[in-house]
């Protein structure tokens, strides 16, 4: 993070973290000479506030920065999975996700589900799980089929 500040006579650079000094000797940061404060490693999920004050005999000056990491999504219940399911009678699906939830997308053989009176994909930004409901069952074949999250044209 840059504190971009300048002055004259030049400025001493303090930084902080959630209202607490940071220096050098502090472990997985460094502040370089030119004030720019350098994270080694940022912490999972976390959202960190960054507080730069420059400081000269003429006064003084800060900025500040909030910092929120993010994670790649994990789906957590992963592989296929066998749905039973009877003609006529609706079907849900869930994809539940840890981690930032992404824009998250339901697919059949390779082609996305859109919207349709047949599907309808339920998912609030943000929240976990998706959900896929299938209005009502068509069987493609007769008898006693599995169906699996990727394989919806069979049940």
């Amino acid at each position: 993070l840059k504190c971009g500040a300048r002055g004259f006579p030049p400025p001493d650079i303090i930084w902080t973290l959630n209202g607490i000094l940071i220096s050098n000797a502090k472990k997985g940061y460094f502040v370089a000479e030119d004030g720019t404060l350098f994270v080694e490693k940022a912490e999972h999920q976390a959202r960190l506030i960054f507080k730069c004050t420059a400081k000269n005999s003429a006064g003084s000056d800060e900025k500040e920065y909030t910092v929120k990491t993010i994670s790649p999504p994990v789906v957590t219940k992963k592989g296929f999975k066998t749905i039973n399911a009877t003609e006529g009678d609706p079907s849900l699906l869930l994809c539940e996700i840890e981690g930032d939830i992404p824009e998250i997308y339901w697919y059949k053989y390779a082609a996305y589900f859109s919207e349709s009176s047949e599907y309808t994909v339920l998912f609030t930004r943000g929240r976990s799980p998706s959900e896929l409901l299938i209005h009502e069952e068509r069987f493609k074949y007769s008898g006693h089929q599995t169906n699996t999250l990727y394989q919806l044209a069979e049940v």
